[in-house]
């Protein structure tokens, strides 16, 4: 979504900058954390967070209790590869929530953040990179998360602006210029059978983003 664009974020205000100076309103959904191995919710935090950055978490709460989904309404949920985890809570979140996305940021410990995107979607950058493209697609294939690429590709390339054919079971997305970024070839049940970059993929490694207030997580 963001494309290669560094971020701020300040859970003091709930509020996250891009490196264009871009703001838009973000929450904490919540965290895991590798000591308990544990996924904490963000109204469970012990941090005194304002009720507009927790708002989006107390929604997922009670749906999880109004619903009888513990691993929703409970405070703290055990992870387990495969089954939950930071990624997957952050999905359900958003889902539940009704936000538009999510944010991952890396905190002190190993902790990893998960933030809800409260506003608008920034707009994203108006091509694909092919050296982006690479790992995007890298990270999602090896989140096991996505069931159907042909809905999942065709949505991201409207989010970006990027042109998707289709010829029968293969997808071809091309970034700005005419050069083919990437070809995809699906089976019959919509899962990635071949991968090919027509342009060699570098990995992205944003700078770590400057986390004034951003958290604490301790659990008496």
């Amino acid at each position: 979504m963001l494309g290669e664009q560094r971020y701020e974020v300040d859970l003091v205000d709930g509020r996250a900058q891009l490196s264009d100076g871009t703001q838009f309103a973000v929450g904490l959904l919540g965290s895991a954390a590798p000591g308990p191995n544990t996924w904490l919710w963000g109204w469970a935090n012990p941090s005194d967070y304002s009720d507009a950055v927790l708002a989006g978490a107390q929604r997922v709460q009670a749906y999880g209790q109004e619903h009888g989904i513990p691993e929703l309404a409970e405070a703290e949920v055990a992870l387990e590869e495969g089954v939950w985890d930071a990624t997957r809570a952050a999905i359900a979140a958003t889902a539940v929530a009704g936000l538009p996305a999510w944010l991952p940021v890396q905190a002190e410990g190993g902790t990893q953040v998960m933030l809800g995107i409260e506003s608008e979607v920034p707009p994203a950058p108006p091509t694909v990179e092919p050296t982006r493209l690479g790992p995007v697609l890298s990270q999602a294939m090896s989140s096991w998360l996505i069931a159907d690429w042909a809905l999942a590709l065709d949505a991201y390339a409207a989010h970006r602006g990027a042109p998707l054919r289709r010829e029968g079971n293969t997808l071809i997305l091309e970034p700005a210029g005419g050069d083919h970024g990437a070809t995809i070839e699906i089976d019959d049940l919509g899962r990635i059978t071949s991968l090919n970059m027509t342009r060699s993929a570098t990995a992205y490694e944003p700078d770590p983003p400057k986390r004034r207030g951003l958290f604490r997580r301790k659990r008496d």
